[in-house]
């Protein structure tokens, strides 16, 4: 049985790919992680697994228990990430208490990012999937639940915590094609979506950069030096891409949201992926991510024809030595060209912008959030750098004593005040400043009349303009925020 942990709170959660924190907005994305794990079980052959989306659905804990004690599984697979381990692990608690015997497994592609030793700090877990959950969980069961043999996890032997040595999942053919079929394909939107239904999948793991905060380089590359930037990516065959499509298109899904970190990081496998999208009569518009340097205009001309009608990309700061401290491998130019040509094609844009890197300052981040009005996307971000162990602006706050390292694990949230404060800018100012950036983006009268006359979901943006006055104008000032 695999379950994505529903929640108590009123907050969406973002689990997907070693994602950080609380999902502000009214996002419903299917639980990527676990449909890569039914894609592996079915492709060896086991059928007979349900996959319960406790979070997307509304379902509370106690629904959860009730459906662990209707289907008798012998194993729980579930994701977790660090903000919000404390409810996920309750998922063990619960299979525990409906018989002790049933096995449990957490799964998470940072789960070594976790600032201790989950299985010590909860008990009712058996197993922890680290990286790649897929053969993990495959040879698990293979195994019988004896996990002397079982590569990529953690265990307990004799009371003590035991780690046997990572099973590197090179070819990502090898998940098979992720049933889809197993889960509610009408409940998922997003506020980038033209069509409904809606879905979400991945054909790509890594990135070819390897940026000092970022998650993604650090626990889905698994490697350094596939790339001349530094990075690493895997990449899915286009038979087995294609193959999905035409499952998700006999769904009757008309919408997907592509995860990876950028579907155009190989530009070539991307353009022939996009001719066989067309040839193939694939009818699904879609968004997906992309990188300033992994974009070329025929490209996009080709992206469009294959039903993209918006991208995402990380701009990240306007400030060329920001940029450079995080080891972005991009200049401020070649995202203004980048966005240039996404304009001229006549795609949707969407940017990320992470303040909190070394050398940000007050100053740095207005600059940022003044470009970002000049570039004026359909939608933005302006996020925190959540510090993660093992990568190098860790390194970097540990070793020089500006990380708060009483915080608990609920405050590494991309959307709450950094748990650090830099030498130049206070962790309080960096907060009230990204606020800042949402309230001069989002009530421009210019924007709101873009966005209500082109919107495709009226009531979504309604919602979500409703939502932006809460976040952005009545909790800062309850707050006492500042406004720059």
């Amino acid at each position: 049985m695999l379950i994505e942990p529903g929640t108590e709170t009123t907050e969406g959660v973002m689990r997907i790919l070693a994602s950080i924190g609380s999902n502000k907005v009214n996002w419903k994305f299917p639980p990527l992680d676990l449909l890569g794990v039914g894609g592996m079980l079915r492709r060896n052959g086991i059928e007979d697994f349900v996959i319960l989306d406790a979070l997307n659905q509304g379902f509370t804990h106690q629904y959860t228990k009730e459906q662990i004690e209707k289907e008798k599984p012998e194993l729980v697979v579930f994701t977790f990430t660090n903000y919000t381990i404390k409810n996920d692990m309750k998922v063990a608690t619960l299979t525990k208490e409906v018989s002790p015997d049933i096995k449990t497994i957490a799964v998470n592609f940072a789960a070594e990012s976790y600032p201790g030793t989950i299985l010590k700090d909860f008990p009712d877990l058996d197993f922890l999937a680290y990286h790649d959950p897929e053969y993990p969980t495959l040879d698990l069961i293979r195994e019988d639940y004896k996990p002397e043999n079982v590569k990529g996890i953690y265990y307990r032997e004799n009371g003590t915590i035991k780690k046997n040595r990572e099973k590197t999942l090179e070819n990502l053919d090898e998940i098979g094609i992720p049933p889809h079929d197993k889960l509610p394909i009408n409940i998922y939107c997003s506020p980038y979506q033209l069509r409904s239904p809606m879905s979400a999948t991945s054909f790509t793991r890594g990135c070819i950069n390897m940026c000092t905060h970022c998650i993604g380089s650090r626990y889905l590359s698994l490697k350094k030096g596939g790339h001349p930037k530094g990075g690493h990516v895997r990449i899915k065959s286009h038979e087995s891409c294609l193959e999905e499509l035409h499952l998700l298109q006999s769904l009757g899904v008309k919408e997907l949201r592509f995860f990876d970190g950028e579907l155009t990081a190989d530009m070539d496998w991307a353009e022939e992926l996009f001719e066989r999208m067309v040839k193939e009569k694939i009818d699904m518009t879609f968004s997906c991510n992309v990188r300033a340097d992994t974009v070329r205009e025929d490209l996009l001309w080709k992206m469009k024809k294959a039903g993209a009608h918006l991208v995402s990309m990380g701009i990240d700061s306007a400030n060329q030595e920001v940029l450079d401290n995080m080891k972005k491998n991009l200049t401020v130019q070649q995202i203004t060209d980048a966005v240039k040509m996404i304009k001229k094609v006549g795609l949707r844009l969407t940017t990320y912008t992470t303040f909190g890197h070394k050398g940000e300052t007050k100053e740095t981040m207005l600059d940022t959030i003044n470009y970002i009005k000049e570039v004026n996307p359909d939608l933005c971000s302006f996020s925190l750098v959540v510090p993660v162990i093992g990568t190098e602006f860790y390194d970097y706050l540990k070793k020089n004593k500006l990380l708060d390292e009483s915080a608990p694990l609920e405050a590494y949230d991309p959307n709450l005040p950094p748990v650090y404060s830099l030498p130049t800018i206070s962790s309080k100012e960096m907060y009230e400043t990204a606020m800042y950036g949402y309230r001069s983006f989002y009530f421009r009268p210019r924007y709101i009349v873009r966005r209500l006359f082109t919107t495709n979901h009226l009531w979504n943006d309604v919602k979500y303009m409703i939502f932006c006055i809460q976040r952005y104008i009545l909790e800062p000032l309850t707050k006492g925020s500042a406004v720059p």
